[in-house]
């Protein structure tokens, strides 16, 4: 069999092919307008969603900065209450203390102001005991006396010291003891007192 050989196109078959070319050229550059198209979508979608991660991503570490230092507020806080609750504790210590030391003194100074009172007064009971012991040793020093003499009565004796006779119940009163019962019964060489009576 003998080989075929191509048959030359004729101008229509050309045409055809033209248009066809044309139309492929048309709808590769569409494709490839639409992909671009597509990538730049893609692209500021992208660009979008990473702004968005970006804008995120530092929304997050604001709050975080803001919560920490929420709580590093807070602690400092809490940490200057508690040094001030011990601060007020310790101050509040010592008040107890120096009060307790005020009131201890107050019982000692009392005690010893007691003591001291106690010692002033029985110092003047015995000063007031002594003195009034010395009272009475004077008055009996400087007490007159008389020594009754024979035939003497406590008319006579008033008489001498008292320049009346009316005045010898004084002196019985003063020395019943020694004369006895009855005034007019005064022994030679008793001794009588002689009451504010001179020498």
């Amino acid at each position: 069999m003998a080989g075929t050989t191509k048959k030359p196109k004729g101008l229509m078959d050309k045409v055809v092919d033209v248009l066809t070319d044309r139309d492929e050229k048309a709808a590769a550059a569409e494709a490839a307008k639409k992909a671009a198209a597509e990538a730049t979508a893609k692209k500021a979608a992208a660009e979008t969603a990473a702004r968005k991660q970006a804008a995120q991503a530092k929304a997050a570490a604001d709050k975080a900065r803001a919560d920490l230092a929420a709580k590093q507020a807070m602690a400092k806080k809490q940490a200057e209450a508690e040094k001030a609750a011990a601060t007020a504790k310790e101050r509040a210590r010592a008040a107890e203390a120096e009060l307790a030391r005020v009131k201890a003194r107050e019982r000692a100074e009392g005690v010893r102001r007691a003591a001291a009172e106690r010692a002033a007064k029985v110092k003047a009971e015995a000063e007031a005991r002594e003195a009034a012991q010395k009272a009475v040793e004077e008055a009996e020093r400087n007490k007159v006396r008389h020594t009754v003499a024979a035939g003497e009565t406590l008319s006579h004796i008033s008489l001498t010291y008292y320049k009346t006779a009316n005045r010898w119940k004084e002196i019985y009163e003063a020395n019943k003891d020694v004369i006895g019962a009855n005034p007019n019964r005064i022994k030679t060489g008793q001794v009588l007192v002689i009451p504010d009576g001179t020498k």
